[in-house]
């Protein structure tokens, strides 16, 4: 979400791009492809940038928030998954258990956190939002949401998106692929947009109804 507006990168190689959505009709308002033989994956607004990153290229993109026209490119080592930033910094995943928080000027990786629960690591983070100083991310391929503390890696409490489809619903998005993997936090509303891929629709969640912390 950038002041009201909703923005989604998709994956696929042939299929990628990044959009500006209408909320309540989910039509396209404005879209920017990705080369035929990139497979797209998280995006991020940060400043009057949006960075996006790819799965196995090693290459990110920049575009200017408000068009959708591409400015730069960054490099960076392994698979790209998810991207979120807490205003300052930038955080990325790589289907690891470990999360690398960029300067995003020029995109060099000022430290690395390890995401475990009990002391142990918790593998395959996904797609990351930053909600109210918590990040959050989608475990792949599973339901769940870990609530994680940036500053220590320490799990805090999970959500479970599993039942926001019907049941099926969920067989035919598990039967083509698809799984859990969109999170947007409007701030100005205290709502969470949940999604993924081959999902069929867009959720919102208010924020102030979850449960607390450990749950």
């Amino acid at each position: 979400m950038r002041r009201g507006r909703l923005l989604e990168g998709t994956g696929l190689e042939g299929r990628s791009d990044l959009r500006e959505v209408d909320r309540k009709t989910g039509r396209i308002l404005k879209r920017t492809n990705l080369a035929s033989s990139l497979f797209g994956e998280g995006i991020a607004v940060h400043g009057d940038r949006i960075y996006r990153l790819t799965w196995l290229d090693g290459r990110g993109y920049i575009y200017d928030a408000s068009t959708l026209s591409p400015v730069d490119s960054f490099s960076y080592a392994g698979e790209g998954w998810g991207i979120t930033s807490d205003g300052t910094h930038l955080y990325q995943s790589d289907g690891s258990s470990k999360i690398r928080v960029l300067n995003p000027k020029g995109l060099a990786v000022v430290r690395t956190v390890e995401v475990k629960e009990s002391g142990r690591p918790v593998w395959m983070l996904n797609e990351l939002e930053w909600v109210d100083g918590e990040l959050w991310a989608n475990i792949y391929p599973t339901s769940w949401i870990a609530r994680i503390d940036p500053s220590t890696g320490a799990v805090l409490g999970w959500i479970d998106t599993g039942k926001l489809l019907t049941s099926t619903e969920s067989a035919d998005v598990v039967a083509r692929g698809g799984v859990a993997n969109g999170i947007a936090y409007d701030r100005e509303t205290k709502r969470i947009l949940l999604t993924g891929k081959r999902w069929p629709r867009l959720f919102e969640v208010d924020l102030t109804m979850l449960a607390p912390k450990g749950r």
